[in-house]
């Protein structure tokens, strides 16, 4: 992998990204070409992770191009890393932006990603499953960011999205950090996106009404269910796109 050093960098000359994905991190655009992502603390499983990711060398996943790095007493330290941009929108816009019948299509094929990106070797977790950590590019196609924080093998995903964590919290279900927990994600992030509230917020008035006006919708209506009910831990629900086979 190559490296550059972060002294080299000539910040100044970037665009800083102002966003919900910079929460953790300082994100600079080179040109609408490259990405600078520097963490704001990064640790040492950080470069591990993504050196593992790396490996898979997956079109979905994003392709990092360097390691942007420190020097301390003789050691070079990972400080963030340098990857190429991706020309589209976060699926959370991508969502906003257009009707049921497009977006329904790329949460699917969405669902088929993650899928795959849970078939890797090393059982991997994203963790924080949000939807602004998900970019369409303009042929439609998804792309994971963000993954320096998913868990792998025996590393343990170190980020959890305040949608979930508030979901267990409401039901008084015990967290967890597991593929399950991934999928249990996507669905609540879905609900969140396209109602603009979280799923247990919804009604079933507003449900029903919603799946009159937009029919492709209608096979929602089971995990829209199956997340109201009360189980005794986290609902093992399905990929999205397995509702429809």
């Amino acid at each position: 992998m190559n490296i550059i050093k972060k002294e080299d960098i000539y910040f100044d000359r970037l665009d800083m990204l102002h966003c919900r994905q910079a929460s953790r991190s300082y994100i600079y655009i080179q040109d609408r070409e490259l990405v600078y992502k520097i963490l704001k603390n990064p640790t040492s499983q950080h470069k591990e992770v993504l050196d593992i990711f790396s490996s898979y060398n997956k079109d979905f996943l994003i392709k990092i191009k360097s390691y942007i790095m420190s020097e301390s007493k003789g050691n070079l330290l990972l400080d963030g890393y340098q990857y190429k941009y991706i020309e589209g929108d976060v699926l959370q816009n991508f969502i906003i932006k257009n009707e049921p019948e497009v977006y329904i299509k790329v949460l699917e094929e969405t669902s088929k990603k993650l899928k795959e990106f849970h078939s890797l070797d090393g059982r991997p977790v994203f963790g924080d499953f949000h939807f602004y950590n998900i970019i369409i590019d303009n042929l439609l196609r998804p792309h994971f960011i963000d993954i320096e924080d998913c868990g792998v093998y025996d590393y343990r995903c170190n980020a959890l999205p305040n949608e979930y964590l508030d979901y267990c919290d409401f039901k008084d279900y015990p967290i967890e950090k597991n593929q399950s927990a991934d999928r249990l994600n996507f669905m609540l992030e879905l609900f969140k996106n396209i109602y603009g509230r979280n799923v247990l917020s919804i009604g079933d008035y507003t449900f029903e009404e919603s799946l009159e006006k937009h029919p492709e919708l209608s096979y929602l209506k089971q995990i829209y269910k199956e997340l109201n009910k009360d189980h005794i831990g986290i609902p093992d629900v399905p990929y999205l796109y397995q509702l429809k086979e």
